[in-house]
């Protein structure tokens, strides 16, 4: 006799339960089907299968090794070709080692009538998917590490050697200087000690600031020697947020050649169409590359029909771009950004985008050198498995579980659930993954983001080096208790350290919303903060309900362990954090906050936290 597992979907929430069945008289039928499936998978590739690489040839058949694609869009072509309205077929594309860049996204859609399709690295060679393109033509010396090149379109990122390069800012990277004064609906701010150089103000000019929980680009107007102070074109700052940039906040400026002065920097004058460069050696003698496509892959269903079976296997996803829209990018939480109540709000795309689409996976895959996120879930995504890949230099949010973007939020600015709770991606696992140098474009971005969605696993992670939040589940901020599509998320035996290095109000965990079966347990958790203020190890924000936290490991935190705001404190369970079995008794703060300082330990067996040795 055996538990099996029975799902429920009634009323918003997704019951679980297990039935016993009795299986003895069909265990040799079992065992028998098991080894065909083994002996199988054992076999080579049989039937549909498309063969890539760099040196084929888009007019042959690509049936064979030896006669292979050039492209994976002649593959595509073909298979539609090939499609069959009444029957759904399977299909293989092995793709062999090179670099192919992409002259658009590729989009797979029900078009092409797939039962399955795996796009895969062949014998597992070096396949790396491009959006970007190297700098052509000569450098020339204007002399004093200065170097210029033709360059016609834009670039908003520059790369050598796979590693991102500073577009030209001031002060210089790692270093920031402070506003004395900041006046929001005036759009002017002041320095005094730390004031500004002298520097001539142009279109393409920018402010970034790091404002609590917010990470601001914006355009600059003006700037003023006299009293050291800039005006903006827009209000300082998210308008819909009820806290803006600040007095003592971290500023720097950037894209102006004046702020031309380091190792590396670089700028693109938009008008001249000249890209200048400060390095101190031959840029000639180096590759340089830049990014064109925001995405890269989009897998497309239908709500009545599904994409089913999409896989990606160790493949390389390297180099897109991020734009700077006319509404500017005035971070509101988690990589999302607008501007005033009322209007839209937007959210990071990312390389991968998925949407009613069920049973797919990316596996073994590396994410690298990214403008904006690598994998985003939206509407109707299920059962999707995310897992064995490395993620490093991603620009904003890493993975999107419930991505929206482009709406008006109902009350709240971001608050806009799904009326379907069909719509709502559920059952996603998250396992196994390095997520390293996150939000490198958007400091306001996250390593994981888990919106209106539910029954997702996020396990055996590890995350770090991240300016903001490492995990962020939720999207309701209030204590009404309301239910949304967020609930029964696990969070659990993922390794998450050395977040909240530039921002404020976030922790390696934070959630937000009654969340009924939601649970973070068995994490561990250490090395957080380096941000001003209130860097947690785990945060429970507004309205965090109906969740249990447990057995998590927190140590060496900057604020503290457990922080929880407006929570419903009669519904949360925080207990044996830091030990086996112990209290973790609240300490109360105020009436909106409570918080708890677990026993200082660490996990007596550190290796069953993060990535696990794959089997």
């Amino acid at each position: 006799m055996k538990n099996f597992i029975k799902v429920k979907r009634t009323n918003n929430i997704v019951y679980v339960q297990r039935i016993k069945i009795y299986y003895d008289s069909i265990l040799v039928l079992g065992l028998l089907a098991v080894f065909s499936l083994f002996t199988a998978c054992q076999s080579e590739p049989m039937g549909n299968v498309l063969y890539v690489a760099v040196n084929g040839d888009d007019n042959s058949k690509g049936t064979t090794i030896d006669k292979p694609l050039k492209s994976v869009q002649k593959a595509l072509e073909l298979i539609q070709q090939r499609a069959s309205k009444e029957v759904e077929d399977s299909f293989e594309i092995y793709v062999r080692e090179g670099v192919y860049e992409l002259s658009d996204r590729i989009v797979i859609d029900n078009r092409y009538n797939l039962k399955s399709l795996r796009i895969k690295a062949y014998n597992q060679e070096e396949v790396v998917f491009s959006g970007g393109r190297s700098i052509e033509g000569t450098w020339e010396s204007k002399g004093e590490n200065i170097w210029e090149i033709p360059f016609q379109g834009t670039i908003n990122q520059m790369f050598v050697e796979d590693k991102r390069m500073t577009r030209a800012r001031w002060p210089n990277l790692g270093e920031y200087v402070r506003p004395e004064k900041v006046e929001v609906t005036k759009k002017m701010m002041s320095f005094a000690d730390s004031s500004p150089i002298n520097f001539t103000v142009t279109d393409q000019t920018e402010l970034l600031a790091y404002a609590a929980w917010h990470f601001v680009r914006q355009k600059i107007q003006s700037y003023d020697p006299a009293d050291n102070s800039i005006h903006t074109k827009t209000e300082i700052g998210p308008e819909c947020s009820s806290t803006k940039l600040m007095p003592n906040d971290r500023v720097y400026f950037e894209n102006n050649i004046e702020f031309l002065d380091s190792e590396g920097e670089w700028f693109l004058n938009e008008d001249t169409d000249v890209l200048t460069l400060y390095t101190a050696s031959d840029p000639n003698d180096t590759a340089y590359h830049y990014a064109v496509l925001e995405t890269l892959f989009e897998i497309k269903g239908d709500k009545s029909r599904p994409i089913t079976d999409i896989s990606f296997e160790g493949l390389t996803f390297q180099y897109t771009t991020w734009q700077f829209p006319e509404e500017e990018r005035k971070g509101i939480q988690a990589g999302f950004w607008g501007t005033h109540i009322g209007e839209p709000v937007f959210s990071p795309p990312a390389a991968i985008m998925m949407s009613y689409s069920e049973n797919c996976e990316i596996v073994d895959c590396v994410f690298v050198n990214l403008g904006e996120g690598a994998i985003a879930l939206e509407n109707g995504v299920n059962h999707m498995n995310i897992e064995n890949n490395t993620f490093q230099d991603i620009g904003s949010n890493v993975i999107q579980i419930g991505r929206i973007s482009n709406y008006i939020g109902e009350g709240h600015p971001l608050h806009l659930d799904y009326k379907d709770e069909e719509d709502a991606p559920a059952f996603n696992v998250v396992t196994n993954n390095h997520l390293k140098n996150v939000a490198t474009v958007d400091k306001g971005g996250v390593g994981i983001l888990i919106a209106y969605s539910n029954n997702n696993k996020i396990s055996n992670n590890l995350i770090e080096e991240v300016p903001y939040t490492g995990i962020s589940v939720g999207w309701r901020w209030g204590n009404d208790g309301l239910l949304t599509n967020a609930h029964h998320n696990e969070i659990s035996y993922n390794e998450i350290r050395e977040c909240m290095q530039y921002l404020s109000d976030g922790g390696a965990v934070y959630t937000v919303g009654n969340q009924p079966g939601t649970v973070v347990q068995n994490n561990w958790i250490y090395n957080i903060g380096g941000s001003g203020i209130m860097a947690e190890g785990i945060y429970a924000d507004e309205g965090s309900g109906s969740m249990v936290i447990s057995n998590n490991y927190v140590h060496d935190i900057q604020d503290h362990d457990y922080k929880g705001h407006r929570n419903l404190w009669e519904t949360m369970t925080v207990e044996n954090n830091g030990c086996t079995k112990c209290e973790n008794p609240f300490n109360i703060k105020n009436e909106r906050v409570r918080y708890s300082d677990f026993p200082d330990n660490k996990p007596s067996n550190t290796t069953i936290y993060g990535v696990q040795s794959k089997q």
